[in-house]
């Protein structure tokens, strides 16, 4: 599908295109999950526009979503969502648009505190909710003062999985004791 599509004003109609009315369909595609749609609105208006933006946070957060969606170049699109949370950080759709776009990146870490920001303004918002769900919940390493990536608490990591796993119970094939008889 081809941006002309959906911007082509009819042939002698001499109105001008409505870049907020553009700005508001492009955010509805990238909502309905149409993110190479709403990728083309929105870099049409990025490109065209002259002045200042209604609604630049939400608008920034989409375009920098949906470049990441559609074109995978995430060092620009986390710039755009970043620069949209600074500009409203009020806003949880601009947090979890910059979650995606983390997730996206491999950015797990930096990705849950987004999540964790933008539900703090707004608790149920059902994106967030279902971003965090996606992305489970880690257990704490055996050892917390150790690193993460440290062979001991990979180790005990691994050896407290299999505990939990068989119930703490080991079979007489396994080693452990025979039934009494």
């Amino acid at each position: 599908m081809t941006l002309s599509t959906f911007v082509a004003p009819s042939p002698g109609d001499s109105a001008p295109i409505d870049p907020d009315g553009l700005i508001d369909y492009g955010i509805q595609h990238c909502r309905a999950g149409r993110w190479q749609e709403g990728a083309h609105l929105l870099r049409y208006v990025a490109e065209r526009r002259k002045g200042p933006l209604g609604q630049a946070g939400l608008f920034l957060s989409y375009l920098g979503c949906a470049i990441a969606r559609s074109e995978e170049r995430h060092d620009e699109a986390l710039a755009l969502c970043r620069q949209a949370v600074e500009l409203e950080f009020y806003q949880p759709e601009g947090w979890a648009n910059l979650a995606e776009v983390l997730l996206l990146a491999g950015e797990r870490r930096e990705a849950a505190a987004a999540i964790q920001k933008g539900l703090r303004i707004d608790r149920a918002h059902p994106r967030l909710l279902e971003l965090k769900s996606r992305m489970g919940v880690r257990r704490r390493p055996p050892v917390r003062f150790l690193a993460r990536s440290n062979p001991v608490n990979h180790l005990l990591g691994a050896l407290r999985s299999q505990f939990r796993r068989t119930g703490g119970a080991r079979s007489p094939e396994s080693g452990g004791s025979k039934p009494a008889q």
